[in-house]
């Protein structure tokens, strides 16, 4: 194997004079002719209850252009059949978001399956109370999808309210445009709907259903002009692959105990992190759903039998610091948790530790690994332990369409 050798001459750089970067004249470039489009695709399903699936077909091919990162969201009309009209009704988990609705998101491409996130709502909870800011949480995640709120309240009554959920999938959150251009079948997308208990709460709330109907997936779509779709898909017709980086989740969920030690078979070239939490295995909507330490003692995480953190996680200082530091947030002032110190522990909790090597903007940054082991101590009892592996992944596509995975 060859390796890049890195510069020989070790001279202080400070010593040289240069012009600084703010006085020099703009080396901006602008974008090659293009124009954008704002695309709303419908389900291809019906009216959807619990349990449901709701289904898209993402168009591809020569006049699809590229699907801008960042850019797509599930807008969907939700009607909670309450029975009692004296009970507030919320979406589940502490946040109360819509998003409580997905159990899963399954995303392929012909017969390649590149992203499934089961538990998705739990994954959505983690990430928005603790890798977004408390200005999002409380008033942008309000308002797009009832954060905090209470969408079907005693006084009304309000039958439906519609949402708009931000989508967490890797082909669509990388830093890189996702050329739909290039494919040879469409991008397949399906939600699967969770149970009543799973998607709602509320005091006293005999709540026998809930419907989504009106689903529709919004995305921007940015249309190169045919001259630069050519020059790509000739370089490819050489033998080149179209490549992308994807930051991925591996979701699992075991069976808590007072000494949980669970082994993971995964075989990753890149695993970032190691996220977790524990929630009841048998949730009511009656009562809130939370995320909870469970009375943790320690964690320890092992990479192949090499143990990652040397010391106990008991503290809740400590363990917030090292969750913080596994989502690459640590000390960061700008992305703050929603919740509070009485109630990480007891309601929001999620513990995590880092396997990342560096920080800097490159590719499989993690470590490789064939298994990883999670040991938790905690007070076991009734619980699911809810279980992400942060890892990265190599998106390919030949000449011909085809997607390929490199783990």
């Amino acid at each position: 194997m060859a390796y890049t050798q890195g510069q020989q001459n070790y001279g202080i750089a400070a010593a040289i004079s240069d012009i600084p970067p703010s006085f020099s004249s703009s080396g901006l470039p602008r974008p090659i002719a293009s124009t954008v489009q704002i695309n709303s695709i419908a389900s291809t399903s019906a009216s959807q209850g619990a349990g449901g699936l709701v289904t898209f077909s993402i168009p591809t091919g020569p006049s699809s252009g590229y699907i801008k990162n960042n850019s797509m969201y599930l807008r969907a009309t939700i009607t909670n059949s309450k029975v009692d009209p004296a009970a507030d009704v919320k979406f589940a988990l502490p946040s109360g978001s819509a998003s409580s609705i997905i159990n899963r998101l399954t995303v392929s491409v012909g017969s390649q399956q590149v992203c499934q996130i089961n538990n998705y709502h739990y994954l959505s909870e983690m990430l928005l109370t603790h890798t977004t800011s408390r200005n999002f949480y409380t008033d942008d995640s309000a308002i797009l999808q009832f954060t905090g709120l209470v969408p079907f309240p005693t006084a009304g009554p309000v039958a439906s309210v519609e949402v708009v959920i931000p989508i967490i999938c890797p082909l669509f959150n990388s830093d890189k445009s996702f050329p739909a251009y290039l494919l040879n079948a469409p991008i397949l997308v399906q939600f699967d709907l969770n149970n009543v208990n799973n998607a709602f709460r509320g005091a006293n709330a005999d709540i026998p259903s809930f419907t989504v109907s009106n689903a529709q997936l919004v995305y921007e779509a940015v249309l190169p002009d045919n001259e630069f779709v050519s020059m790509v898909k000739g370089g490819m017709a050489q033998g080149n692959l179209y490549q992308l980086n994807l930051r991925d989740f591996m979701t699992l969920t075991t069976a808590s105990s007072g000494s949980l030690n669970y082994q993971i078979g995964c075989n990753l070239s890149s695993v970032n992190a190691l996220l977790y939490t524990q929630v009841k295995n048998a949730p009511v909507n009656t009562a809130d759903t939370v995320l909870l330490d469970n009375t943790q003692t320690n964690c320890r995480i092992y990479l192949d039998g090499r143990q990652i953190n040397n010391f106990n996680l008991s503290s809740r200082s400590q363990i917030f610091a090292e969750m913080n530091r596994a989502l690459g947030n640590m000390f960061d002032s700008n992305i703050t948790t929603a919740c509070t110190a009485a109630t990480y522990l007891s309601t929001n909790f999620v513990g995590g530790v880092s396997c990342r090597r560096v920080s800097d903007e490159m590719a499989m940054t993690g470590t490789p690994a064939q298994n990883v082991n999670l040991q938790l101590d905690s007070a076991g009892g009734t619980n699911n332990t809810y279980i992400v592996i942060l890892y990265e992944q190599v998106l390919t596509i030949d000449g011909n369409g085809n997607v390929m995975l490199i783990k």
